[in-house]
């Protein structure tokens, strides 16, 4: 049957059917088994090895800082500024808006963990800086003047906790005690946990509440101690007593252990720490040693060639230079303490070109890029690069990090099926083709938003790889997919040894099964790239993409009647009901208004107050700038003043309830749902003591001049302050 197509409608099916076929060919889930065994690639590859050279146009080098998802980008402070690379190290190009005079010395960096071109500086004399737009800007964010507790800063993080990025943590070591905290992406700062000084913090894999701090009590400054925390602000735990820790890293792999760290120590070597505690509590502290070694100055941990291996990386800049140990967590049974009891004297040597010296002063470092194929360290002002051999890919992802919406995701695959519904015959009128054409635009935008770039370099002389391939077993594709060298898989000219592939990355579909290690996100997700020769040797690296959940609005209610608690004070009344089903309720708001709970008022004349409880005991609202709810007057009198609170129930601390911050600010209520809302800055103050990932109420009172009946909706915490200004989908 032929359809009477619009020139533009034939257009757009002709579009659509072209994406589909692309769909497929970018997610090659029609190629793989329906249920195939979890892939494992237990190829044996060479021996990890590292060429080392030493960096001879750098001088005075104080530190140096990989990005944690571009793998050929780092950063270098020296005692005059800072400089950048993005190509592995071999040509630096310096930055000189963040030069000493202006910015201080710099003493830590920390990186957004979705924005590759922000990141934020500590400075030894200015407090806090960020550049938005990869070093070319500075703008100063902490400072005493503003809050924290001291200009002087050590170390930072960006809270792993914070679904939205914007909790930023200080210390301050000998200058001042505590922890300077930013809620705001550092806008207001108050001071927490005074009882310390701390020196070094160290943030988790995304998603974690728990870092780890180096650092002293006021009681006994001369002992020095690991420390835990698992919310900000509030219970400290000792792990390791008494000791002069040098540096800490977590272990990748989220999947086998929630919270599982490395620790090196000047003076009694290396610390497994595993966490066997949900709360933080308890852990088992695994001391490993090492033949001939004392003490180590750093310490790291990646992936190796494949997602299936983590490798170790210890240094003793002093006597053994670098100690790489690599655990194939593919040979192991799930569910057992595996990493944490691992020998780290399996293991290689790799200080080729390394320089070691008995006489090296304290502050040496090593760090390793995003995948391990680049290693940095510096001892005594020098700088020295390490990288793997030359046909080992070089691996990128294009984007390297992003976010994403489960919402827009369900609507991904509710329009795919929409358009393939349509292609095999099911609609069959204009109407139906002008309406799937409307909806192109948005299939268009998520699917272009959805793609990921993965290219790799590898010499093709004396002779071109005979293939090379990424896993992507675990998003529904195949272990083996191939990658291009002829121009036309986003791969640049043909033959010249980089090879790429474009695929659609849907983060739903990571099979998440119980003997799985690999990170399924939020987080860093390693996919394997293996270059295979005609002479059957294989190299492998592995691509770090960092994957997040966009932050939604969430409503704190539930979604019937007995999902709200309430506690009334002042003779004031609650019930819940349910809205009636509004005529013609768009998608873009399912549960606003559209036979949903709310909650009736009857306020008496006089003061009274309601506690909402949370509806799934403790709700997490780090990072939400705002709150916000719907308000209706349905008999009586317009109130003239409302205020909203909160209040926290921490494991391990008392319970707090914030101040009451004004909600009508001159609105006037009526008949029609109204909205309110509120900054998080507003309701918390500027030094609130108050636990935000441990909500457990939130008050609403005022002072009725004449009774009146009051309708509640739609209690949310909300993504964006100010809320986006769209039509109340009620109208």
């Amino acid at each position: 049957m032929t359809l009477p197509f619009s020139s533009l409608a034939t257009v757009g099916f002709l579009w659509v059917n072209a994406l589909l076929a692309a769909t497929v060919a970018l997610v090659p889930a029609s190629a793989a088994p329906a249920n195939p065994s979890l892939y494992r690639d237990l190829t044996a590859y060479p021996p990890y090895s590292l060429n080392w050279s030493t960096d001879t146009d750098l001088q005075r080098v104080r530190s140096v800082y990989p990005h944690p998802f571009l793998q050929r980008r780092a950063l270098v402070a020296t005692e005059t500024g800072l400089l950048i690379t993005d190509d592995d190290g071999h040509t630096w190009t310096n930055l000189p808006e963040a030069a000493v005079e202006k910015i201080g010395p710099i003493n830590d960096i920390a990186f957004h963990p979705v924005l590759p071109d922000t990141f934020y500086l500590a400075s030894q004399t200015k407090g806090l800086w960020v550049t938005t737009d990869n070093g070319k800007t500075f703008s100063p964010i902490g400072a005493k003047a503003k809050g924290m507790a001291a200009d002087a800063v050590t170390s930072l993080i960006v809270y792993s906790g914070d679904a939205a990025h914007r909790t930023l943590l200080a210390a301050h070591g000998d200058a001042a005690a505590g922890l300077s905290r930013s809620r705001d992406g550092g806008q207001t700062w108050d001071v927490v946990n005074t009882e310390y000084h701390f020196s070094r913090l160290f943030s988790g894999e995304a998603g974690g509440t728990q870092f780890y701090l180096f650092g002293s009590t006021l009681k006994e400054p001369d002992i020095q101690s690991v420390y835990t925390c698992s919310t900000v602000g509030e219970f400290i735990t000792e792990v390791v007593r008494d000791v002069v820790p040098t540096d800490l890293v977590f272990a990748p792999i989220p999947f086998r252990h929630d919270s599982l760290t490395y620790l090196t120590t000047s003076d009694s070597g290396l610390y497994c720490i595993d966490n066997s505690s949900p709360f933080g509590m308890a852990y088992n502290v695994t001391k490993l040693p090492y033949p001939g070694v004392d003490g180590w100055a750093g310490v790291g941990a990646t992936w190796g060639p494949t997602a299936e291996v983590l490798n170790l990386f210890l240094y003793d800049p002093a006597k053994t230079g670098l100690v790489v140990a690599s655990q194939k967590l593919a040979f192991l049974p799930p569910n057992t303490p595996d990493v944490a009891t691992q020998d780290i004297t399996q293991s290689v040597i790799a200080s080729d070109g390394l320089p070691v010296s008995p006489l090296t002063r304290e502050g040496s470092v090593l760090r390793p890029n995003a995948n391990g194929t680049v290693c940095y360290a510096t001892a005594n002002g020098a700088l020295s690069i390490g990288r793997v051999p030359e046909d080992v890919p070089v691996v990128d992802f294009n984007p390297a990090a992003f976010e994403v919406s489960a919402r827009d995701d369900q609507s991904w695959r509710e329009l795919v099926e929409i358009f393939r519904k349509f292609a095999d015959g099911r609609g069959s009128s204009t109407d139906d083709a002008k309406a799937i054409c409307r909806r192109v635009p948005d299939l268009a935008s998520f699917y272009r938003s959805h793609q990921i770039t993965v290219t790799a370099r590898v010499p093709v002389k004396p002779s071109p790889p005979r293939s090379v391939t990424i896993d992507l077993s675990r998003y529904g594709g195949l272990p083996d997919t191939p990658l291009y060298d002829d121009g036309r898989h986003d791969d640049g000219a043909a033959g010249d040894g980089v090879y790429g592939v474009t695929f659609l990355f849907l983060p739903d579909d990571h099979r998440n099964e119980d003997d799985e290690w690999r990170c399924a996100g939020p987080g860093r997700i390693a996919m394997g790239v293996v270059a295979t020769y005609a002479d059957g040797k294989r190299r492998g690296a592995v691509g770090v993409v960092n994957f997040f959940e966009q932050l939604l609005d969430l409503f704190i209610w539930g979604e019937g009647p007995g999902s709200v608690a309430t506690d009334v004070e002042g003779g004031v009344t609650a019930t819940t009901f349910l809205n009636p089903l509004a005529p013609n309720q768009p998608a873009y708001a399912p549960r606003l208004h559209k036979g949903d709970v709310a909650v009736r008022l009857q306020v008496p004349k006089g003061p009274w107050t309601v506690h909402f409880k949370m509806a799934y005991d403790k709700h997490n609202i780090d990072g939400y700038p705002g709150l916000s709810l719907y308000l209706r007057l349905e008999a009586g009198d317009a109130p003239k003043e409302l205020y909203l609170q909160l209040r926290d129930e921490p494991e391990f601390s008392p319970p707090t309830t914030t101040d009451r911050a004004p909600l009508l600010n001159g609105l006037t209520l009526n008949a029609d749902y109204q909205r309110v809302s509120v900054p998080m800055s507003q309701v918390l103050g500027p030094a609130s003591p108050f636990q935000t990932d441990h909500l457990t109420e939130i008050i609403l009172s005022g002072n009725a001049a004449a009774p009146a009946t009051l309708v509640i909706d739609g209690l949310s915490a909300i993504a964006a302050y100010p809320p986006p200004t769209t039509p109340d989908p009620a109208q």
